[in-house]
């Protein structure tokens, strides 16, 4: 798929996170099922959707709520198919590195992560979570976002980050575009990212 892109890159994982990706296309909204690897020692993500499968972890409930649990998952990547949103997205020292296909070519860029947050200080409640609104502009859109410090992770989907707690949830004001956490797993796996 990205053979001739002559890369590979080690991934500590020892935080998986799934979210609900939810886009409006013609007036109809579709969800895709998306994972985000965190390796919190060096500080490295890697994002990607994974389909409409709802098979992100294994097949016990699936009823949107955060879980955390130590059991370890499988993901099968090489399998992905009917989704929108195509591009893997690797953050490693302050960059994006972002892979995706276009018309059958594999392509790879760089972005610096230029997202500046205005953090509202209140404390609000979302899905049983204690959790602060966060506000930015970025990609040509206004975004909100709920994080929460219970999970001290600066991370989130897709190229959303650099906030004090794990982004919950990350929308945009047109409500197009909406990220939602759905499950977080605490354990180690090593990923090799090669040849996408």
């Amino acid at each position: 798929f990205y053979n001739f892109i002559k890369w590979q890159n080690i991934l500590n994982c020892n935080f998986k996170v799934s979210y609900l990706f939810q886009y409006k296309f013609q007036n109809e909204y579709y969800i895709e099922n998306t994972l985000l690897c965190i390796d919190t020692k060096i500080g490295q993500t890697f994002f990607l959707s994974l389909g409409c499968s709802s098979e992100i972890f294994n097949k016990e409930n699936h009823d949107n709520t955060i879980r955390e649990e130590n059991s370890g998952i499988t993901v099968n990547m090489n399998n992905v198919e009917n989704y929108e949103l195509k591009e893997k997205v690797l953050y490693k020292d302050k960059l994006f590195s972002v892979f995706e296909d276009i018309l059958g070519t594999g392509i790879k860029y760089k972005e610096e992560n230029q997202l500046i947050w205005q953090v509202d200080p209140k404390i609000y409640e979302k899905d049983g979570m204690k959790v602060q609104k966060a506000t930015t502009t970025a990609y040509g859109r206004s975004w909100i976002a709920y994080f929460s410090n219970h999970y001290p992770l600066p991370y989130g989907p897709y190229k959303f980050n650099s906030l004090p707690g794990l982004i919950t949830l990350v929308y945009d004001s047109e409500q197009n575009f909406i990220f939602k956490l759905n499950r977080i797993k605490n354990f180690y796996e090593i990923l090799h990212l090669n040849n996408w």
